[in-house]
């Protein structure tokens, strides 16, 4: 199969990327002179205030840092899906760019882009830039590219097969960007080869009624928690529905299903 007509509008897609990124920067340096204790820009918080922060003060980074990788296993696709996007949209915030890359096989079983789910969960759908590539080698490619472009992008990517010597590139490629990537991941495939190096690591399942059951696995730094979580429409962050138990001891679809 010949990809070079894919890979050109990938390189178009990046190139779209890195000239909005380059934007974004200058108005974020004029921004920083304005007001210089604005906030630390490296991490961001993803809950809502209302409910203590709870889930950001159990967060060794009191939220979630920009630059490096997240995984997030979906035990169920819909829910972690949600889940994953949800994060995805806390890291960009409302200026921000997402690059969301789409392996076939994963592309065609979960659904199309839903641009009123993304809205709702306070993306633009003009700021989202979606990537349908054939098989999980390309899209580890296209996730190094856009990472590589670099002007703090969030990727979120969904690959199946990943092996370590993968995981540690693609960790180590956000990291040096700055930027953040959300790896999605069905359980089967996580569970064969987790992506260790992730600085973060959820187990995502539909809870009773609406929202995550959301099983924190690891983090660096922290320990493992499980929280039941929803969304907060009006803030535009997860909130905390239940307090984290010890592990010993609802998201508007993003989605056109159909």
């Amino acid at each position: 199969m010949n990809q070079s007509p894919l890979l050109e509008r990938l390189r178009e897609d990046i190139r779209r990327l890195e000239m909005a990124g380059d934007a974004r920067r200058s108005s974020q340096a004029g921004d920083a002179r304005r007001a210089p204790h604005a906030g630390d820009a490296r991490r961001v918080d993803i809950a809502s205030l209302d409910n203590g922060g709870v889930l950001d003060a159990a967060l060794p980074w009191s939220g979630l840092p920009r630059a490096g990788a997240h995984e997030v296993i979906a035990a169920d696709d819909g829910a972690g899906f949600g889940f994953a996007l949800g994060l995805a949209a806390r890291l960009a915030g409302q200026e921000g760019l997402l690059a969301w890359v789409s392996a076939g096989r994963l592309r065609n079983e979960s659904g199309s882009i839903y641009p009123p789910g993304l809205a709702a969960l306070g993306l633009d759908p003009r700021r989202v830039i979606a990537l349908a590539v054939p098989r999980d080698s390309t899209g580890l490619w296209a996730c190094e590219e856009c990472l590589a472009a670099g002007a703090g992008l969030v990727v979120l990517g969904e690959i199946g097969r990943l092996s370590p010597l993968q995981a540690r590139r693609l960790q180590r490629r956000a990291a040096l960007a700055g930027s953040s990537l959300i790896l999605w991941r069905r359980a089967a495939d996580a569970e064969a080869a987790p992506a260790a190096i992730a600085l973060s690591r959820w187990r995502i399942a539909a809870a009773a009624g609406r929202g995550w059951r959301a099983e924190l696995l690891f983090c660096r730094g922290g320990r493992p928690a499980t929280f039941s979580l929803e969304w907060d429409h009006a803030s535009h962050r997860f909130a905390v529905a239940a307090a984290p138990a010890d592990r010993s001891a609802g998201a508007p679809p993003a989605r056109r299903v159909g």
